[in-house]
């Protein structure tokens, strides 16, 4: 058996550490940003859009219509129609606001009103909480029927999946609002659709590079996550720019766009200043910058709390 000197023995244990602590730290450094579609399941419903006829809105002939939907949230853990805790909401929108919607209430609804006389229209589906649930837990028993507790009844969003997802957004569908002779829009009559999930809304992660904590084994830092639409006008609320998500997500990086409470700056809604005065979403994206002296950034929705466009 060969025997090496003390201090060579030495400096191989040096030298394979250090291979050690290099090579892990190169794992730590690769990755550590990423972006990925944000999940949701595939939901199927059926589609009606049946053309109504005309109305007068403010001395103006408008063409109505009636959106509907039947959908299979809760059906498979016998949830109640009227008392389901999560529901399908939507937002119609033309190209130039929002002509109809429905996105709550106490007595749940699968139906809207459409009135535009646009030629198209874009549907926005979206899995919402329901915040009029009344939560009935299951009372369990032991053997000798004495009550043990309660047990919440896991909620199932058509059958193949469960979940605890709210306020999760579905890619549009875009609707030609051409109707037959029979009024019905498009072949839209209890039309099979499926729902999937929006990919233009991604995750996003960040792990910070490993650091020497004390030893010099490589360790992880903080990590940062955040969800972002990346076609959506985004109010960086510490600067008062705004730009679309894809364009903040260029020019700043997984990292600093992954801690940054974004805000959505709809196009189609009306803002208030702080004079008193009403400005559009429109106007306020072509501003580019907001001064917070002249609008209050509170009005300004995070992207769970904010329609979909």
């Amino acid at each position: 058996m060969i025997h090496f000197p003390y201090f060579i023995r030495l400096l191989l244990i040096l030298q394979i550490t250090l291979f050690c602590f290099t090579l892990n730290a190169q794992i730590v450094k690769r990755n550590t940003s990423s972006t990925v579609p944000h999940y949701i399941p595939d939901l199927e419903i059926q589609l009606s859009v049946i053309f109504e006829g005309k109305i007068k809105v403010n001395g103006e002939q408008i063409n109505s219509y009636s959106l509907s939907w039947k959908d299979t949230i809760g059906t498979f853990n016998d949830f109640p129609d009227q008392n389901r805790p999560y529901e399908l909401q939507v937002v119609v929108r033309d190209k130039d606001t929002i002509v109809g919607r429905y996105t709550g209430l106490s007595t749940q609804m699968r139906h809207c009103a459409i009135l535009t006389n646009a030629e198209k229209v874009e549907v926005f589906f979206m899995i919402r909480r329901n915040l009029f649930f009344q939560n009935k837990p299951v009372v369990t028993s032991n053997s000798e029927g004495n009550r043990q507790g309660v047990t919440i009844p896991k909620v199932n969003l058509g059958g193949h999946f469960s979940t605890s997802l709210s306020n999760q957004e579905y890619t549009p569908i875009e609707i030609q609002l051409e109707k037959d002779s029979q009024n019905i829009v498009s072949h839209y009559d209890k039309k099979n659709i499926i729902l999937k999930g929006n990919e233009s809304i991604v995750d996003l992660y960040y792990q910070n590079k490993g650091a020497l904590n004390p030893d010099p084994m490589p360790r992880f830092g903080p990590s940062y996550k955040n969800v972002m639409p990346l076609n959506r006008y985004l109010l960086h609320p510490k600067i008062g720019k705004i730009k679309k998500g894809k364009r903040w997500l260029f020019f700043k990086g997984v990292k600093k766009c992954a801690y940054v409470d974004f805000k959505v700056v709809d196009p189609h809604l009306n803002y208030l200043l702080k004079n008193g005065q009403k400005i559009t979403g429109k106007q306020l994206i072509k501003n580019k910058k907001l001064d917070p002296d002249f609008i209050d950034f509170n009005q300004f929705q995070r992207l769970y709390n904010s329609l979909p466009y």
